[in-house]
């Protein structure tokens, strides 16, 4: 609604409109995209990227012990693999929308 913010999107649009002629199919496609990325860019800037939110995290050994589950995901969510964890799902967005 902010003045400018109606050229950028429809730059945005234009790109999906190359690959989906169909309207239908451009707005799914675009909103796939578009949540996608909102959520990670969200994650990075205020949650995945600044560690734990929890006020009195359990210890490494504690989620080890009780939840080896999730133990088993933590070297996977660090700050060292975000890239290619954007990488990976970048490429899932992409996959999952030609599928539209």
């Amino acid at each position: 609604d902010s003045p400018g913010h109606e050229e950028h999107f429809t730059k945005m649009l234009s790109l999906f409109a190359v690959e989906f002629p169909d309207p239908r199919r451009r707005a799914a496609a675009f909103r796939l995209f578009a949540h996608w990325l909102m959520g990670f860019l969200l994650d990075e800037t205020s949650g995945f990227a600044k560690g734990p939110s929890a006020t009195a995290p359990p210890s490494d050994e504690v989620v080890a012990e009780r939840f080896p589950t999730v133990a088993a995901l933590a070297p996977f969510n660090r700050p060292e693999v975000h890239d290619e964890l954007f990488d990976r799902g970048l490429r899932a967005i992409v996959s999952a929308i030609h599928t539209l």
